[in-house]
């Protein structure tokens, strides 16, 4: 299953494809970007947020889910990679 997925920054380095940039900044070699962008998850409207941290060895990913018009809101999953040395 070789596939290939681009990511393609938009309007001036505010969107990140469809997603808006809310969040974004550089510490001690990790960059840290945090966007946002309504949608639907469990067929219900909601504000889906996605943090991307960046370092030299590690690149995680966490998807939050902000429901509308109620107070719930959860963690959808978080995958996270990490570069392992080869001894």
């Amino acid at each position: 299953a070789n596939t290939r997925e681009s990511i393609k920054i938009k309007k001036n380095g505010t969107y990140l494809d469809d997603e808006e940039i809310i969040e974004k900044n550089m510490e001690m070699g990790t960059m840290k970007m945090v966007t946002k962008y309504r949608g639907k998850d469990n067929n219900k409207p909601a504000l889906i947020y996605k943090t991307y941290t960046i370092s030299e060895n590690e690149y995680t990913v966490e998807k939050k889910v902000d429901y509308l018009n109620t107070e719930q809101k959860i963690l959808r999953n978080r995958y996270h990679y990490k570069r392992v040395s080869e001894k």
